[in-house]
């Protein structure tokens, strides 16, 4: 007959041999990409960037995209998938994911806030840029600029299939048009096309002449609150200039990632030389 101490240990051995069960992990969060060394993209949108006393756009992170302000958000949202490609050494998935923020950020209402947190949320970051309202360069509120839903879904942003459909319906409307029309990195050649026929006005102050690929730096003329630079304006001349170079970095980029025969290294120098040019 077995004592109760055998007995005792017998089913405390045979407790202890039971798998140990763990409480359930948290499911990952939506694969949106490996973004190389830079960080998930974030737009902002308010008032005093770069001494503007309108509201425009602007990356968050100014180290992984080094740019300006933009009325335009199309103009960020560009720079930023460039970006991408060119610097961060980011994946395809991720790539993909920033053209569906642009596409997003296309159906808001132009120059208000709900487009930069249609872009945002696609990387699964929730803003309230739609409650701040719009301000023209005189400093007047825009009535009615306030608003606007966003949904978005950031599991939306890690799919491959954006219907062609709705990217193409969205570049066809107005105000896709207006922002494809000023970002000069968009293509190569349209890059190369308007900064050869800017170079050529009399009024750009802009004297930097490198153009590595036929790619020249975009004219900066006076006009506006101070300076244009393809269709935003600038209150410095320094600022001007210096998108105006960052600008032709872009374009370069793209074309040497396209294989024009030099490297994005070459570019690096080219606008390094660009900025160094601009008056203290």
């Amino acid at each position: 007959m077995l004592s109760y101490k055998t007995v005792f240990f017998a089913l405390l051995s045979s407790s202890l041999a039971l798998p140990i069960r763990r409480a359930p992990e948290a499911a990952p969060a939506a694969n949106i990409g490996n973004f190389g060394k830079c960080s998930i993209p974030q737009i902002e949108f308010a008032t005093g960037f770069d001494g503007r006393k309108e509201t425009s756009f602007q990356p968050v992170d100014k180290t992984s995209y080094n740019h300006g302000s933009a009325q335009a958000i199309g103009i960020i949202t560009q720079f930023i998938c460039d970006t991408l490609t060119n610097s961060c050494g980011a994946d395809a998935t991720a790539k993909t994911t920033c053209a569906n923020a642009q596409a997003a950020a296309n159906t808001g209402a132009p120059k208000t806030g709900v487009q930069a947190d249609l872009f945002n949320a696609v990387f699964g970051i929730q803003t309230n840029f739609a409650a701040v309202a719009a301000v023209d360069d005189q400093g007047n509120i825009i009535a009615g600029s306030t608003g606007g839903s966003v949904s978005v879904a950031a599991t939306a942003a890690a799919t491959t299939s954006v219907a062609p459909a709705a990217a193409t319906s969205a570049a066809a409307a107005p105000t896709a048009a207006a922002t494809t029309s000023v970002a000069p990195a968009a293509a190569t050649s349209a890059a190369a096309s308007s900064s050869t026929g800017a170079a050529s006005s009399s009024a750009n102050v802009q004297a930097f002449t490198g153009a590595l690929g036929g790619i020249s730096a975009p004219a900066v003329t006076p006009g506006g609150k101070g300076f244009i630079v393809d269709g935003s304006e600038f209150i410095q001349e320094a600022g001007a200039l210096g998108r105006s170079c960052d600008e032709q970095h872009n374009g370069c980029a793209n074309a040497a990632n396209a294989g024009a025969g030099f490297a994005v290294s070459d570019c690096d120098a080219q606008n390094n030389a660009c900025h160094a040019a601009i008056p203290a």
